[in-house]
């Protein structure tokens, strides 16, 4: 093929060029990229006004690699990937090391973080901090369906664990606005139909 060799910067639609590589025009500017086996397989890269629009025009995925692995890849479906080549849900998260896979953080007040993850164990796990440091364990839902509130191990379908606790704390409150009526926990026997309030 033909090989053209520049020492300065080159300019398409451009005569004092910016960069190595300077492309303009009037109306949507646009870089293709160009299988030459297939003209199916290309992807373009557009300016229009003031959007980037990236486009794989063939029926495959956009995979984004950073030091020589692959982070981000998004489908044809439109599925997101991240940790994953192979997404199935919209949005699907990858961690093989027990970290958290995502973070909702504030930064005006205390520093409030909030983590999610799934550990070797296949539980879900929320954890947080009120100042910005390490986060701690504050919900689990486990492979069983036990819901643990401050314990990683529930025992029991609501297992709430309270460190540190005394006579004056309280474990579980249930509450009502209705100053008319009284909140009640109820137990129900699935075979014999009784109900015990509390």
């Amino acid at each position: 093929g033909t090989k053209v060799s520049f020492n300065s910067n080159v300019g398409i639609g451009e005569t004092s060029p910016d960069t190595l590589l300077h492309l303009k025009a009037a109306t949507t500017p646009t870089i293709l990229i160009e299988d030459s086996t297939n003209a199916a397989y290309s992807s373009s890269f557009q300016q229009n006004d003031n959007d980037l629009i990236i486009r794989n025009w063939a029926d495959g995925a956009m995979r984004f690699n950073h030091n020589g692995s692959e982070r981000l890849t998004i489908a044809h479906t439109g599925k997101i990937g991240i940790g994953t080549n192979n997404p199935v849900q919209l949005l699907h998260i990858e961690s093989s090391d027990n970290t958290s896979v995502l973070r909702l953080m504030e930064t005006t007040g205390q520093d409030a973080i909030w983590d999610l993850r799934a550990d070797s164990s296949n539980s879900f796990i929320i954890s947080g901090s009120t100042d910005g440091s390490s986060t701690t364990a504050m919900f689990t839902i486990t492979d069983t369906g036990n819901v643990g509130i401050q314990t990683t191990s529930p025992s029991a379908l609501l297992h709430v664990s309270q460190s540190g606790a005394d006579d004056n704390d309280t474990g579980i409150l249930v509450e009502t606005t209705n100053t008319a009526e009284r909140a009640r926990i109820s137990l129900k026997h699935p075979s014999a139909g009784r109900v015990y309030s509390m």
